[in-house]
């Protein structure tokens, strides 16, 4: 699972999920993994706001749309807080869970 720029798009950042499956979400009280809430997305060290997102499941990637543009070079950070229970991979088995790498 990596972060990057979709270059023709200033103020899109892509989750691509390989090896997992998603669209992600927990047996417990958040549901379906919401990035707006779930995450937190740093852009050369400076917290953006996710203001919208989806899941594209052709490509397996969740799209996060920031609130402003975006350095599309620069170092993007994702942090997630795991949760109890955790967020699952909606194909895979539950074992699989979504962590912070």
């Amino acid at each position: 699972m990596y972060a990057q720029t979709n270059l023709s798009y200033p103020n899109r950042i892509q989750l691509v999920l390989a090896p997992l499956q998603g669209p992600f979400a927990q047996d417990g009280p958040l549901g379906a993994f919401d990035p707006r809430r779930d995450l937190r997305v740093y852009v050369d060290g400076t917290l953006q706001t996710v203001q919208g997102f989806s899941f594209d499941a052709a490509n397996n990637r969740y799209l996060l749309f920031t609130a402003t543009a975006i350095n599309l070079q620069g170092v993007i950070q994702v942090v997630h807080h795991v949760p109890s229970p955790p967020f699952v991979s909606g194909v895979l088995s539950t074992t699989t869970v979504l962590v912070a790498t």
